[in-house]
């Protein structure tokens, strides 16, 4: 457990460097904005006035009355689409009990709409727990480390380590929930984004 964690913890730093330009890159594809507004006819049958909603990487854009409201994507409750015979009306929630409905959204656009909703949302759930394996890693890590200096340093000095160092390296043990971290670990999605690091993490 400690050697292969030690012998880990070298290539951490540039797996989590290529962690960070991978995730990156997915921020970067995610910021091209995406447009949903009502069609003629479905202005006509709903009597909706003129809107328009944008997706601008995790924030909803919508222009309504001449004016531009943002709310940021922070779960499902964010937006309700609510689909009729032939048009869809749209829910946005800007908190603080303050939500504006427009309507006219062909039910085939407002599919689309759900669809672009749920790959945010996936993407943010991906990137929490990706981002508290890494954190829970370079816990054991930095723990790792710690013992790794103290075992060189007796190694040089040509002395045992006593059995209450041992026992101070158990007491130090990060207090980690395993379950949770090795559920998360486990996922596949996670494991592809952390590339390399997967390795590394899996021997730790």
């Amino acid at each position: 457990m400690f050697a292969s964690g030690i012998s880990s913890s070298q290539h951490y730093l540039g797996s989590c460097k290529r962690v960070l330009l991978r995730r990156l890159r997915c921020r970067v594809r995610s910021s091209k904005r995406q447009e949903w507004k009502p069609s003629k006819w479905g202005q006509i049958f709903t009597r909706s006035p003129e809107w328009r909603l944008q997706l601008d990487g995790e924030d909803l854009v919508l222009t309504f009355n001449g004016e531009d409201h943002h709310t940021p994507i922070r779960d499902d409750a964010t937006m309700r689409v609510q689909s009729g015979l032939f048009w869809a009306d749209v829910s946005l929630n800007f908190g603080s009990d303050h939500e504006l409905k427009v309507d006219g959204l062909p039910n085939a656009q407002a599919t689309a709409l759900q669809a672009a909703l749920k790959s945010v949302l996936s993407e943010q759930k991906l990137r929490r727990a990706t981002d508290l394996v890494i954190k829970d890693y370079n816990t054991i890590k930095k723990w790792l480390d710690q013992i790794a200096s103290i075992i060189r340093q007796a190694e040089t000095e040509r002395r045992w380590i006593t059995h209450e160092t041992q026992s101070s390296f158990l007491a130090a043990r990060p207090a980690l929930d395993g379950e949770k971290l090795r559920a998360r670990f486990q996922q596949a999605a996670v494991k592809k984004r952390l590339g390399k690091n997967a390795q590394n993490i899996d021997k730790a």
